[in-house]
């Protein structure tokens, strides 16, 4: 993703246990705001990757659980894919 690049959204890895009886470690990946989200001007087909964080900049979303939110934002496919042609 070119907003990882410009730090506008970040992921963060995370190993921790599942449950506190748990005696194994997994690891977790979370999606947050980046050092430049705040000041990023996002094309149209970007704004769909950022609306998550714009109400709250401080939350973390379980990666898996971001992937999923856009794909249900954007709608159907052939709708993003008019998104980015028109940029």
């Amino acid at each position: 993703m070119d907003l990882l690049i410009k730090k506008v959204l970040h992921i963060q890895e995370i190993v921790k246990k599942p449950h506190h009886k748990d005696t194994f470690l997994s690891t977790y990946n979370y999606a947050q705001t980046g050092k430049n989200f705040n000041n990023y001007k996002p094309r149209k087909h970007e704004a769909i990757f950022l609306a998550p964080f714009k109400k709250n900049t401080e939350i973390q979303i379980l990666f898996k659980q971001f992937i999923k939110l856009i794909y249900q934002s954007s709608n159907n496919l052939s709708t993003y894919h008019r998104l980015i042609k028109k940029n």
